[in-house]
This record gives C-alpha cells, sequence and structure tokens, in this order.
C-alpha cells in the first residue's frame, strides 16, 4: 500500500510539474518580395504554469526592437531561449486590439543574434572605404581587433555605442535596427502635414513658407528665391517643423539673397523634434556668419549634423544593411548645437498647439495660416 501512495504521489508531483511549465509552438512564415524569399519564425503560447493562468492559450509572443517598435517575426529560431526567458519572469504581458501579447525584452534580441566574421569583414571594409566618421571612431579607440573580437549583436551594440556618435547612422542585421536616438521633449507630437507639403503665404507684415522636406520640386525650385517675395516684410517665418532633411542649398540661396540685401526684418525659423538634417535650418541660418535677425522657435531639434550625404549599402547574402555619411559638416557647425540626438535648441519654446498663438503675441499677422 505504501508503494502505490508512493507512487501516486510521484505521479501528482510529475503532473505538477508538467502543468508547472511553459510550453510554446514555433511555426515559421515565408515573406517574400520580388524574386527574394526569407523564412522567418514565430511564436506562441500552448500552456503555461500555473501562476500565470490569466496568461491565454495562443497568446502571441514578442520582442522589442527599440522604444517604440517591436516584432513577432525572428529570423532565426529562438524556441529555446524564448522559454529560457519566460522561466526568469523577464517579461511583460499586455492586450493589443482584443490580444494578449507577451513582450520579451530588447536584450533578448541582443543575445540571440550571433555575428559571423565574415559579416564583420563586410562592414569594417565599408566603414573603411566609405564612412567619413571611421577617422573619427579611430581616434577614439575604435581597432579592428576590438571589432573582430564581437560575437553578437548586443556586442556591436555596446561598442557601437561607445564609438558612433552619428545620429544619421543606421544599421540593421537580421531586420534589427541600430541607430542612435535623437530628441525628445515632454508634450512634442509631429506635425500631421504632408510628406511633400510645401506652400508660400503672404500676410499683412509677414511671409510664411512651410515644407515638411528639403527633397520636394516645389522646394527644390520656390526656395532660392523666396528671399524676393519676403524682402519687403517686417517677418519671414521658415516652417520645418516634422522636415526629414534633403538639400540645404535652396536655403542658402534665400539667406545669401536677404543678406546682399541688408534685410530688415526678422527670420522665425520654426522646429521640432522630428527636424532632422537638412531640416534643422538652423545650421545655415544660425551660424554667426549670417548677419540676419533671426530667432529659433520649437522644441529643440531632432540632431542630425555632424555627418552627411548619406550612401546605402546592402549585402543581402549576409543580411546586412547601412546608412551613413560620407561627408563631414563638423567644422562648420553653429557652437550652440548640442550634439548628435540632442540638437538646437530654441531660444522661443513653442509646440505645433500653441506655434500660432506664440507667434501672434509678438505681433505677427497669421491670419489664414494652420499649424497642425
Amino acid at each position: 500500500m505504501k508503494k502505490m501512495f508512493l507512487a501516486f504521489a510521484a505521479l501528482l508531483e510529475c503532473c505538477f510539474l508538467f502543468c508547472s511549465e511553459w510550453s510554446i509552438e514555433e511555426q515559421t512564415y515565408n515573406f517574400s518580395i520580388d524574386d527574394s524569399s526569407s523564412e522567418y519564425y514565430f511564436y506562441y503560447v500552448v500552456s503555461t504554469p500555473e501562476k500565470y493562468s490569466n496568461v491565454k492559450n495562443g497568446t502571441s509572443i514578442y520582442a522589442w526592437q527599440s522604444e517604440n517598435m517591436y516584432r513577432n517575426l525572428f529570423a532565426q529560431p529562438n524556441k529555446d531561449k524564448i522559454l529560457e526567458y519566460l522561466d526568469t519572469d523577464n517579461f511583460d504581458v499586455y492586450n493589443i486590439d482584443g490580444y494578449d501579447c507577451i513582450f520579451l525584452p530588447f536584450s533578448f534580441l541582443k543575445e540571440t543574434i550571433s555575428i559571423s566574421e565574415q559579416q564583420l569583414q563586410y562592414v569594417w571594409d565599408e566603414f573603411e572605404k566609405n564612412y567619413i566618421a571611421f577617422s573619427d571612431m579611430k581616434k577614439k579607440g575604435f581597432s579592428k581587433k576590438k571589432f573582430f573580437a564581437v560575437k553578437t549583436y548586443g556586442d556591436l551594440v555596446d561598442l557601437f555605442n561607445q564609438y558612433i556618435d552619428d545620429a544619421h547612422f543606421n544599421f540593421t542585421i537580421s531586420d534589427i535596427t541600430y541607430k542612435l536616438p535623437t530628441a525628445y521633449d515632454e508634450g512634442s507630437i509631429p506635425s500631421i502635414d504632408e510628406d511633400n507639403t510645401y506652400y508660400e503665404a503672404a500676410t499683412s507684415n509677414a511671409y510664411y513658407v512651410r515644407f515638411t522636406n528639403c527633397t520636394s520640386d516645389a522646394y527644390l525650385e520656390s526656395m532660392p528665391t523666396v528671399g524676393e517675395r519676403a524682402l519687403n516684410k517686417e517677418y519671414l517665418i521658415l516652417d520645418a517643423r516634422t522636415n526629414y532633411g534633403g538639400n540645404n542649398y535652396p536655403v542658402f540661396e534665400t539667406v545669401n539673397y536677404l543678406a546682399d540685401k541688408k534685410y530688415k526684418g526678422t527670420i522665425y525659423v520654426l522646429q521640432d523634434n522630428w527636424s532632422f538634417s537638412s531640416g534643422e535650418l538652423w545650421s545655415v541660418i544660425g551660424h554667426k556668419s549670417v548677419k540676419l535677425n533671426k530667432k529659433l522657435a520649437g522644441t529643440h531639434s531632432g540632431g542630425m549634423q555632424k555627418y552627411g550625404n548619406v550612401r546605402y549599402y546592402e549585402n543581402e547574402e549576409l543580411g546586412i544593411s547601412m546608412r551613413f555619411g560620407s561627408k563631414s559638416f563638423v567644422k562648420t557647425l553653429p557652437k550652440n548645437y548640442l550634439g548628435e540626438g540632442k540638437g538646437f535648441e530654441p531660444e522661443i519654446w513653442a509646440t505645433t498647439q500653441n506655434m500660432k498663438s506664440i507667434l501672434e503675441s509678438f505681433g505677427i499677422d497669421l491670419t489664414g495660416i494652420e499649424f497642425q
């Protein structure tokens, strides 16, 4: 009888252990673009330990890619690693659109992607041949020995964090992207104006130009002559909120014209946290060599100024793509540039929501102009 009881107890213990473990299902997903196809892996919960009975079967498993991006397709099989993370309770559960989702930390992705010597060699070669910031990185201590000691994506991130000071820099491997964070001010939201927005408007005392990039045909054709139309106005407003950049030279043309004509009015440059690169107009207008009255209004700009003329590099076989600059602007930046990912600090703090009322408080006529 005692042996039967022990056997029954052992059976109960086994059942308890079985029910206390995570069980997840791994499935594959084939993603095709044109003639190329890639296989990915995704996971969902089959059963949970008793203390997670509130997590429903079928719950999808995600991992953070950055502060505001996540994914549930993985370039490599990770079932054992996911189970390991679930056992450590290192996850969060969110309900999104009525569905439970488990979110693993970003460190999960960093640790599960291995980096081969062939991949490292490709990156090193492109850096050495084409990356304008490469010499600056080496001056800070970046070396081939340190680079080829990298084994995982996490190692690479740690190395980049130490030596990359370039907010234009964008590196993707196994569909995971590394880039520096850009400026963000509490309460700031991007403009909802469409990407190719460009228009000009005149009021009783102001000339207003709204442009959401520095690449559109309208911008390239019209911006160089804005100075001619604004010359007799008391205010010129250059609105580059949520402008991802492009070509600086049309703005140079306007500034040079106004400087030559000894423009006596005030130029207001508008920016926000999503004004990047050439969209950070203060890099041109705020320079000491520009002898004009000018004011910077908005929030911090995004902070992409040290390197530019960005080019794209890709090796599909190795699963790597990169974007980085081929020209340095370090020596020509205004002294009040706070740094990559910090941008230019405005003299007049305003957001899209209160921009109009603040500018009008300075006596600027903005009749018919809306900020959105």
